[in-house]
């Protein structure tokens, strides 16, 4: 798979999460799902966007992501930190926010060569294994996947699922 079809990928994961996130009534936005609410997850994945496109700038420049500091909390750190930043923001303000760090990080991500997306550069990720450009999309394509499937097993549970 390419880079076009991996930011297609990335593009439909980010569609899959508005549609479900669109089903969660707004009085359960701030409900607790199994490992956050709607808010969270949305906070956390503005974050990743911007963490993301940071740390794709970063393996450029042939620096590890500063995100990676805190991989031995499983990032608790990094979505904490999301969720701060994100203050008193409503859902639409969310929305909007989630949206344009998403085409921030497609469009910086599109206009990279696509030998950038595999070039080992020597840095190692802190799971293990080399760390690029792709490793670090398909990581945040899974983050919107996990967080969909959160929702959409809320919405099953409650009757909700559109």
């Amino acid at each position: 798979m390419g880079s076009a079809e991996r930011l297609a990928a990335f593009d439909r994961s980010f569609e899959r999460f508005l549609g479900a996130l669109g089903n969660i009534p707004d009085s359960s936005f701030t409900e607790k799902l199994d490992s956050a609410t709607p808010r969270e997850l949305m906070a956390q994945l503005i974050g990743w966007n911007r963490l993301v496109a940071a740390g794709c700038r970063k393996l450029g420049a042939g620096e590890a992501p500063e995100y990676f500091a805190h991989a031995d909390g499983d990032y608790a750190q990094v979505q904490a930190e999301s969720l701060r930043a994100i203050g008193s923001l409503d859902r639409r303000q969310m929305a909007e926010q989630l949206s344009a760090t998403k085409v921030e990080l497609a469009s910086y991500l599109s206009g990279l060569d696509a030998s950038e997306w595999t070039r080992d550069r020597g840095l190692r990720h802190p799971e293990g294994g080399p760390v690029n450009v792709q490793r670090e999309l398909e990581a945040l394509t899974r983050r919107y996947l996990d967080a969909t499937d959160e929702i959409m097993l809320w919405l099953d549970a409650h009757g909700s699922a559109g």
